[in-house]
């Protein structure tokens, strides 16, 4: 029978719980629905933004059940978010919705209205963001 040394215990713990925080510590079995869509102000469309979505907690619960999901705007303002792989969207429910320049310093040339959220659904979503001049 193999004998473990005590003094390591902790080092595996802490290595545990650091593969599950890099990991996202959510399981596959969040829902997920993919999201594009296009981002505009004045009717054209905005490039070089990040596009990202931060999951609500849901009711009653203490953590978002999966990590931000991220997109980039293109030349023609569309998006595509990601969470952990490529195109795999964000998880379904209420999203605070975020945005930030690609190029760090440039300002974003709008905003989103007051207390803004998406709602993403299972399958798939066209999430356009319509941006307000800023004053």
């Amino acid at each position: 029978m193999p004998q473990y040394s005590i003094k390591f215990l902790p080092l595996g713990l802490l290595l545990s719980l650091g593969l599950c925080v890099l990991n996202g510590c959510s399981g596959s079995d969040v829902e997920m629905g993919q999201v594009s869509g296009q981002v505009t102000l004045e009717g054209e469309p905005v490039a070089d933004l990040f596009v990202i979505f931060h999951p609500r907690v849901k009711d009653g619960g203490i953590n978002a059940p999966t990590r931000q999901a991220l997109g980039e705007t293109d030349a023609e303002g569309i998006y595509s978010l990601s969470t952990k792989t490529p195109g795999d969207g964000a998880a379904v429910g209420k999203h605070q919705v975020e945005l930030a320049p690609i190029q760090q310093g440039s300002p974003v040339p709008g905003k989103l209205a007051p207390g803004f959220e998406a709602e993403v659904q299972a399958g798939e979503n066209t999430i356009d963001l319509v941006l307000l001049p800023k004053k």
